[in-house]
C-alpha cells in the first residue's frame, strides 16, 4: 500500500466514524506518544521508540502539556502521594 493509499483509507474510515479532527499517520504517532507520557513514559525511551536523535526534539514537539494534563499528571505521580 502506498502512502497516499493509508491516507485515503483513514480518510474513509474518519468520515464512516463520523470522527472531526485529524486522522492520518502522522496524528496516530502524536496520540500513542502523547499516551506514552501521560501513562508515565519517560522521554528518553520515547525518543528512542520515535527514533529521534535528540531527546530535545522529542521535549520540543511531544511533551507539550495543557494546564488539565499537567495536573493529571501530577496528582498520578507525585511522591507526596506515597508519605
Amino acid at each position: 500500500m502506498t502512502p497516499s493509499g493509508v491516507n485515503q483509507l483513514l480518510s474513509r474510515l474518519r468520515k464512516r466514524a463520523n470522527v472531526h479532527g485529524r486522522a492520518n499517520p502522522h496524528a496516530f504517532r502524536h496520540g500513542f506518544a502523547k499516551m506514552y507520557l501521560m501513562n508515565g513514559g519517560d522521554l528518553a525511551s520515547l525518543a528512542d521508540l520515535l527514533g529521534h536523535e535528540s531527546v530535545e526534539t522529542t521535549r520540543q514537539f511531544y511533551a507539550v502539556f495543557r494546564a488539565e494534563e499537567l495536573a493529571q499528571k501530577h496528582e498520578r505521580f507525585t511522591p507526596v502521594a506515597q508519605l
